[in-house]
C-alpha cells in the first residue's frame, strides 16, 4: 500500500472511530502546513467529526492562536514536546473538540541542528477525559527523507497516534506499518510507537508531565 492510500484509509479509518464514539477532533499543525485536515477532510462526510484545525506555522502564531507561551517557545524551541503539548491543550481549549493532534518538527531541508536534526517531529495527543481534565501525551519521532517525506510520514503518525488514542485496532497488513491496539473503549491511552522499520526510524515517547 502506498503512502496516499495508508493516509486515506488512516482517515477513513478516523473518521468510523469518531462516529461511534461521538467524539470530533481539531488539529494544531506547523510543520505538515495543514496536511492532516486536508486528509481528514478528504473523507466524505467529515463535517460530521473533524471540528476545526489550525495551521500555527510562525511562534508568533502558536502564541495568538493555541496559547502557547512565549517563554516555553524560548526555553524548549518550537520543535519540542513541551511545545507540542502546549499545542494540543490549546487545539482543545480553542475548539469544541474532544480530541486533538499537533505537530511541530524540522522538515528540512535546512534548519536542523545536532541536538535537533532534521526530520526531528513531535507530536501531541489530546482528549478531554470523562471528568472533564485533558489528559495529553507526547512522542518524538526522527524521520528519514527529504522535505515531503518528512511531511508526509508526520501526517501518517498523526493518524496512526489518534488511532491509537481511540484505541481502534487497525489491521497492520493491510496498512503496512500501522501498529495499533485495541483495549477497552473510553480510556486513554498513549499513541504506540511503530515497530522500526523504513522509511520510518526510531522514535521517543515521553509521557506527560516529563521534561526533555
Amino acid at each position: 500500500m502506498n503512502e496516499a492510500a495508508l493516509i486515506a484509509r488512516l482517515a477513513a479509518e478516523l473518521g468510523v472511530a469518531l462516529q461511534a464514539q461521538r467524539a470530533t477532533l481539531a488539529t494544531a499543525e506547523s510543520c505538515t502546513g495543514g496536511g492532516i485536515g486536508y486528509a481528514v477532510t478528504q473523507v466524505a462526510g467529515s463535517s460530521a467529526w473533524f471540528e476545526r484545525g489550525f495551521i500555527t506555522y510562525s511562534n508568533q502564531a502558536k502564541e495568538q492562536l493555541l496559547d502557547v507561551p512565549a517563554a516555553l517557545i524560548a526555553a524548549h524551541g518550537a520543535v519540542s514536546e513541551a511545545v507540542a503539548r502546549a499545542m494540543a491543550l490549546g487545539a482543545l481549549a480553542r475548539s469544541g473538540a474532544q480530541l486533538a493532534v499537533s505537530v511541530t518538527g524540522i522538515a528540512g531541508p535546512g534548519g536542523g541542528s545536532r541536538a535537533k536534526p532534521v526530520g526531528t517531529v513531535c507530536l501531541g495527543f489530546a482528549r478531554t477525559a470523562p471528568d472533564g481534565a485533558p489528559q495529553v501525551t507526547m512522542v518524538t519521532r526522527h524521520f528519514a527523507g527529504d522535505r515531503a517525506a518528512v511531511r508526509t510520514q508526520s501526517i501518517i503518525a498523526a493518524l496512526q497516534g489518534l488511532l491509537d488514542l481511540l484505541q481502534i485496532k487497525v489491521d497492520a497488513a493491510a496498512s503496512g506499518d500501522c501498529s495499533t491496539h485495541g483495549t477497552n473503549v473510553g480510556t486513554f491511552a498513549a499513541p504506540r510507537r511503530s515497530r522500526r522499520s523504513a522509511p520510518y526510524a526510531a522514535s521517543r515517547r515521553t509521557p506527560t508531565g516529563s521534561r526533555r
